[in-house]
């Protein structure tokens, strides 16, 4: 057996006992580049992502748009991960459809989410999402669909300064009914500080309820108009992130990779 075969074999267990050991913990629905490279502390953003990451701060969006993500756990083609978003923004609200499935052949997990965001004032946004999901085990014989939702709000304090807070699966769905096995119970409260269009530094604690609590910390900072250069760091699965930004007019193109200090590289875009 080839090296590179052997460290297919270990990190794809890795990913599985990891996962079923935690009933669906990291690695986990978030989705996107930049969500990545900040170390996850996205809480408080507003973006496109925001449907996955906080449908509270989605409500601020003031225009429609549409998204893709791809990436590979590890460098690995069997763990390859694909998100997509659209967001369309209207007088009532702003409504969005997600998808998200990472795996393989033989293990693999996929959601698909419908949300509303909607301001109340110009202070305060708040949104809910409400998921259809299913984890497939080429083992397991009946492998029903499940349901889940979550909930978010973004509270801006004044200009530079906002907090918020999300909440995936408060009612503890189950992953199979025959089973007591469930899907994470995730809660997340973090804020943004962006003084200018520069420069931003977000944080937040993030508590799997399977987990002990985790601390993020991430920075965004735009050495041109159109390229910002990112970081983060995360102490519950103790990653660095980093990526770069370009934006052009209207496209944005995000660039990450994540570092594990045993299995290595998660590059997405």
């Amino acid at each position: 057996m080839q090296i590179d075969d052997m460290f297919r074999i270990i990190a794809i267990g890795f990913f599985i006992v990891g996962w079923l050991g935690v009933q669906g913990q990291n690695p986990g629905y978030e989705t996107g580049a930049r969500n990545a490279a900040m170390g996850g502390a996205t809480v408080a953003h507003v973006d496109l992502w925001s449907a996955h990451q906080n449908q509270g701060a989605m409500a601020f969006l003031k225009e429609s748009a549409i998204g893709v993500n791809y990436g590979r756990r590890f460098s690995l083609s069997e763990l390859s991960q694909v998100g997509l978003a659209a967001v369309w923004h209207s007088e009532l609200g702003n409504f969005a459809l997600t998808g998200h499935r990472d795996g393989f052949e033989s293990f693999n997990r996929t959601k698909f989410g419908l949300s509303y965001g909607r301001l109340f004032g110009d202070k305060i946004g708040i949104g809910v999402q409400f998921n259809l999901m299913n984890t497939y085990i080429a083992e397991t014989e009946n492998q029903p669909l499940g349901f889940t939702f979550e909930m978010g709000m973004r509270y801006v304090i004044n200009d530079d300064f906002s907090i918020a807070a999300h909440y995936f699966n408060p009612t503890r769905s189950r992953i199979h009914p025959d089973f007591d096995d469930r899907y994470s119970t995730i809660l997340r409260a973090g804020f943004e500080f962006a003084p200018s269009e520069e420069f931003c530094l977000a944080g937040e604690a993030y508590q799997d309820m399977n987990q002990d609590i985790a601390f993020r910390l991430g920075i965004d900072y735009a050495i041109l108009e159109v390229i910002h250069l990112r970081t983060g760091f995360s102490t519950g699965t103790n990653q660095f992130g980093g990526g770069l930004g370009i934006v052009v007019e209207r496209l944005n193109i995000d660039l990450s990779a994540q570092l594990h200090r045993t299995l290595g590289w998660t590059p997405q875009v």
